[in-house]
């Protein structure tokens, strides 16, 4: 059942039902003064939500919650080296183990804790309305064996007096039957058959509580309550506001058979005479408004026989704010889509077979953000690649939502520095399309022209990105190069301040412009000039580097080597790749990184201690954060370690 993105839909859910039904609650206790109607109408509402809220999920986009981060202090004591090389693959970054067997362990195919939840959920949810179908076919052999009224013309003069104007069928059906009303299109109110023997008063007084459930739809009410609480039965939540639902559901509908002049006093006894001697037919309360249930006779009666109860209903107006309420209210909640961490190989697999069931790509374009924003850059390949396939049988491999494919791995083989595969991707991009979204591509081609010193190409591409997208985010990096193309140097000076006023401050892009600026100036023997140009994108490297470190939720401080603690060993390592940026600039050296190396083989909270701009700095810290270590250990258990790790950058 695709385990992974269908146990996320379900777990989304049940946290967005708890937040409705809470709040439904605590509206409800607000105006426990106010009429039953009221109440009801209010635990209504959020039936409507909890019904609404999964359409909208699937409709609306989400908006994704950020997660929280923290820092912690590090003491490095240890030193790994490693070297940049120049990655021709994609696949072929995938971290190769240094010892050991070279095999990639098959995914486990054994069921998860999320399987066995998500099973149990749809099993309670599939017996409960097995329960409903169960219920129409019970009300089916009623109707089957049931009489009509012999009088109707009391219950259509009933049904008059309370604005109802199309006749109501009344049957006469077993003789302990308890009054009750069924019916999601055209309800119909069954009786007992010794109905004809009841006193006047009973029947006019039963008749007006049946009417009243017609008069306000509580039967279809009752049955998309009934289909909430199925979905979700585990929540306890849910089964308060179903007996809620219930007992305000009645209050209301005496309410109304008050209103019409019945005695107080004489309504509880016929009342308080039905829940004793009748009972609802077995089997069909899932589908049913039956007139008294003993649980909540108590309650009912203590409200009926107090004068100063308030038994108005809401006016229509009321009603109809309450509805649009209710849907303003679960918009925000759908749209909510909280982060979540990716999953792992199988469930990789069994998405991937999911969205190739439904042909949607969209949803393998989700999942690969998520592994992509997790540093699983090989997995979001392989999903890029499967929504590639089915963008290709959807709408044709010579369509623009094929080249928004082949645009979309280029922009993950550029981010993980494979220049190679992102080139291919971006051409393959351009041959179809030639729109504003295919700016970033021209932008990357542009600059992969100028590191191999064709600048004409060069100069070519990044006029494109200012003529298809002239105030897009490409943009200022294309006026950055075009000044670094430029051979006249006043000319070259407008254009970099043209791009610092284009780019959005403190990115990395703006990083790159004050770099090549300072750069310039140093040429131009300016250099004092230069100087807080390069100290202000050093600040902006480290800012944009300590936001993309993976961060420990461990308070446990890292320990230095010795006394009793023993080193990490490295297992696997993904060399780090040059980007575009630094080979154009021709920029080569150290980067040097403070690290934790955590109890999970992982490196965690790193900081800068040498950088060199121009992206190497994301690009060490890219491949360092896919390394994995055997990690330190103190007196036999594992412990995080400080450790300094340094990348070095040569250009052969």
């Amino acid at each position: 059942m695709f385990e992974s993105s269908w146990f996320s839909v379900f777990g989304s859910a049940a946290i967005k039902s708890v937040v409705v039904l809470a709040a439904a609650w605590l509206v409800a206790a607000l105006i426990r003064k106010r009429s039953a109607a009221a109440r009801h109408m209010v635990w209504s509402s959020a039936v409507a939500v909890l019904l609404a809220v999964p359409l909208f999920t699937a409709a609306l986009p989400q908006w994704q919650l950020p997660v929280s981060r923290t820092l912690l202090p590090l003491d490095p004591s240890v030193i790994f080296q490693a070297d940049a090389i120049t990655v021709s693959s994609l696949s072929s970054t995938a971290r190769a183990p240094i010892a050991g067997n070279s095999r990639a362990p098959r995914p486990s195919r054994s069921r998860g804790i999320g399987f066995w939840l998500l099973f149990l959920w749809v099993a309670g949810f599939v017996f409960s309305m097995a329960q409903s179908l169960l219920a129409m076919i019970a009300l089916w052999r009623i109707r089957r064996v049931s009489s009509s009224l012999p009088e109707p013309e009391v219950a259509d003069e009933l049904a008059r007096s309370l604005g109802i104007h199309r006749r109501v069928p009344v049957l006469l059906t077993a003789r302990s039957t308890m009054p009750l009303t069924a019916g999601i299109v055209g309800a119909t109110i069954y009786l007992p058959a010794d109905a004809e023997l009841w006193s006047p008063e009973r029947l006019r007084a039963v008749l007006l509580h049946e009417l009243a459930h017609v008069r306000r739809g509580d039967v279809i009410v009752h049955a998309l309550a009934h289909a909430v609480l199925s979905f979700y039965w585990w929540n306890p939540l849910a089964w308060v506001a179903w007996r809620k639902l219930l007992e305000e559901r009645e209050r209301a509908a005496d309410d109304i058979v008050l209103r019409a002049g019945e005695r107080a006093s004489d309504y509880a006894g016929h009342l308080l005479e039905i829940a004793r001697s009748l009972q609802c037919p077995l089997g069909t309360a899932s589908l049913t408004v039956a007139m008294a249930r003993r649980s909540q006779l108590e309650g009912r009666l203590v409200a009926i026989l107090d004068s100063a109860t308030r038994r108005g209903a809401p006016r229509r107006g009321v009603s109809a704010i309450a509805a649009g309420a209710a849907l303003a209210l679960a918009v925000p909640i759908a749209v909510i889509h909280a982060q979540q961490a990716p999953a792992p190989a199988g469930d990789v697999e069994a998405t991937i077979r999911a969205a190739q069931a439904q042909k949607d790509y969209a949803m393998l374009d989700r999942a690969a953000e998520a592994l992509q924003h997790h540093r699983e850059f090989t997995a979001a390949a392989s999903v890029y690649e499967a929504a590639l396939q089915i963008r290709g049988q959807v709408a044709g491999e010579q369509s623009q939502t094929y080249a928004e494919g082949l645009l979309h791995l280029g922009d993950l083989a550029r981010a993980h520095g494979v220049t190679a595969d992102a080139a291919s991707y971006y051409t393959r991009a351009l041959a179809l399309d030639n729109g504003p979204e295919t700016a970033g591509a021209n932008e990357f081609l542009g600059l992969e022209a100028h590191a191999k010193k064709n600048d004409p190409s060069a100069t070519d591409h990044f006029q494109r990105v200012l003529s298809l997208d002239p105030n897009g985010p490409y943009a200022g990096p294309a006026w950055t190069w075009m000044a670094v193309l430029s051979k006249d140097p006043v000319e070259a000076e407008q254009l970099f301040k043209r791009a610092l006023a284009q780019e959005d401050p403190h990115s990395p892009e703006e990083a790159t412009t004050l770099e090549l600026y300072a750069r310039f100036l140093h040429d131009q023997l300016r250099e004092p000039e230069a100087k807080p140009l390069v100290d202000e994108a050093a600040g902006i490297r480290r800012a944009h580097f300590l936001d993309l470190s993976r961060k420990s939720n461990s308070t446990e401080p890292a320990l230095k080597v010795g006394n009793g603690t023993s080193a990490p060993r490295l297992l696997s390592k993904v060399e780090p790749a040059y980007t575009l940026e630094g080979k154009a600039a021709r920029i080569q050296g150290p980067v040097a990184l403070s690290v934790v190396i955590g109890v999970d083989g992982r490196a965690f909270d790193a900081t800068l201690l040498r950088s060199l701009g121009f992206g190497l700095d994301e690009a060490a810290l890219n491949a360092v954060s896919q390394w994995r270590f055997q990690p330190g250990a103190k007196d036999g258990q594992p412990v995080p370690i400080a450790a300094v790790i340094q990348v070095n950058f040569r250009l052969l």
